[in-house]
């Protein structure tokens, strides 16, 4: 006491007169402070930065997240993590703010989350939680399908309407069987079927249609010298619905097909039966059931093929293909009669493998153009106007062959397309993806294959904003495979290291 009164006489008068409260010094809380042994005042930690991690995730993978972390009084903190889908973290050890803590987190549902932070230091203060890391997380995988006994082929995919996808092509144990195969969003299959018959029979092109069924375009063999053009309809569970066998004494082929607004398809390919050429593009408008509405035919005199059919805005058609040694562009109206036809690629051999029409109402063609004085093969991508004129084109590839088979326009107004490359990988031959801007203009690459041939052959946006990839894969085992490989937005597949 002697120690605080000589304390309290040095005190300003102010502060002195509220000294004393029923005989006990009110400043002792304060006083006690500066005696030897007590503790200074404590701060609350810094709200924690916004975290550091990725901000696109797989379903079902674990990925690393940390947050910067800061006490004015420099004790050490804890940190803990809001996930953003109903978990919170537990929280962390203490330790020195400025070492990194990593905490890891597995997110089971695609969709868009935000990560938070929040710190507590020794004393239990706990900060306010942290501003968001934006992110999205997407199924990711790939998958070789096929048994052990068969070579098996994957030509076309589409995301269906539950978030699976569809994807047809050909098996074979003896003569080819067209092959359509139902998985869910993870890559198991649901069901399989092969349409089409008894006859060898190849599969080129599936959509799913309004009805949630299928219809496969492609191609039947009546024999060595002769084949029919092969049009399935089939339900949502693969059971066959109605069958078409479409030709004439000579050779067709259909490659693609479109459910049209009227409820019919619209499908096109090469006829060698029909029209004025060694072949033809055929373009053949069915109803709902499968029956002609009419056909038509476009060509000269040498080799002409469609490989791609889309209905246009204003109701009419637009394909490519080839027409001799170059790529083909042309547009019909609704009944099948031409509005313009462009040849692309200047003088070079090469052949347009896919359409689309664009967000500005023009087009983009994506194929192979043999460009090089030694007749290698470079990825062609063009984009046009509404009227077929030309607004840029790009070519991609290296020292081998590379040959684009599909694109599709992107969210962003870029494109995404598949192609089949010899030039950069890990193989003989490696599915290849490229994702370019709206100008064709590159923004990342990726190529995903094993030591022998692998290929890729068709490819869409999927709805989680990744892209499915359908194709084949010889790097699997004896036997050829069907290919089929679920990217993230970036064209990541982590659990596979897709480069």
């Amino acid at each position: 006491m002697t120690q605080i009164r000589f304390l309290l006489s040095v005190i300003p008068r102010p502060l002195g007169e509220r000294v004393w409260v029923r005989g006990v010094p009110t400043l002792a809380l304060v006083l006690v402070l500066l005696l030897p042994g007590c503790k200074k005042p404590n701060h609350a930690p810094d709200t924690p930065s916004v975290p550091s991690g990725p901000t696109s995730c797989a379903v079902d993978l674990k990925y690393r997240f940390h947050s910067a972390l800061s006490d004015p009084d420099g004790d050490d903190v804890s940190v803990r993590f809001d996930w953003g889908d109903g978990d919170t973290s537990p929280w962390s050890e203490y330790s020195d703010p400025r070492d990194l803590v990593h905490m890891y987190h597995a997110w089971s549902s695609i969709g868009s989350y935000t990560v938070r932070a929040q710190a507590r230091e020794q004393y239990s203060i706990v900060t306010a939680w942290s501003d968001g890391l934006g992110l999205s997380v997407y199924y990711e995988w790939a998958k070789a399908i096929g048994g052990e006994d068969a070579n098996n082929w994957g030509e076309s995919v589409q995301q269906t309407h539950d978030g699976g996808y569809v994807v047809t092509g050909a098996t074979a144990r003896g003569p080819y069987d067209a092959w359509l195969l139902r998985v869910d969003a993870h890559g198991d299959t649901v069901w399989s079927a092969t349409p089409g018959g008894a006859a060898g029979h190849w599969g080129c092109s599936v959509q799913q249609t309004r009805d949630s069924g299928f219809v496969v375009a492609g191609v039947a063999w009546v024999d060595i010298w002769r084949s029919d053009a092969l049009f399935v309809k089939l339900d949502a569970n693969g059971r066959e619905v109605w069958r078409r066998f479409m030709g004439g004494t000579g050779e067709e082929e259909f490659h693609s097909v479109v459910q049209t607004r009227d409820g019919g398809y619209a499908v096109t390919g090469y006829t060698v039966s029909y029209g004025a050429g060694a072949s033809d593009v055929w373009l053949v408008k069915t109803d709902a059931n499968g029956d002609t509405v009419w056909t038509r035919t476009f060509g000269g005199t040498g080799f002409d093929a469609g490989n791609s059919v889309q209905e246009t805005q204003d109701g009419g058609y637009v394909i490519t293909g080839l027409s001799g040694s170059c790529i083909w562009l042309f547009k019909t109206d609704g009944s099948g009669n031409t509005v313009w036809d462009r040849k692309l690629g200047g003088a070079a051999w090469g052949g347009g493998n896919s359409v689309v029409q664009t967000q500005d109402g023009g087009y983009a063609i994506a194929g192979g153009t043999k460009s090089h004085p030694d007749g290698r093969a470079d990825v062609f991508l063009a984009k046009t106007n509404r009227d077929g004129d030309t607004a840029w084109t790009r070519t991609f590839g290296g020292a081998g062959d590379d040959w684009g088979n599909q694109l599709c326009q992107t969210r962003d107004g870029g494109f995404i397309v598949v192609a089949y490359t010899k030039s950069f990988g890990a193989g003989k031959g490696d599915m290849w993806l490229l994702k370019t801007d709206a100008n064709g203009d590159t923004v990342w690459t990726r190529t995903f294959g094993g030591p022998e041939d692998d290929c890729g052959r068709s490819v869409q946006t999927a709805q989680d904003g990744g892209y499915i990839v359908a194709g084949t894969t010889s790097s699997s085992g004896q036997w050829t495979k069907l290919w089929l490989v679920k990217t993230g937005a970036n064209g990541e597949v982590d659990s596979v290291g897709g480069k």
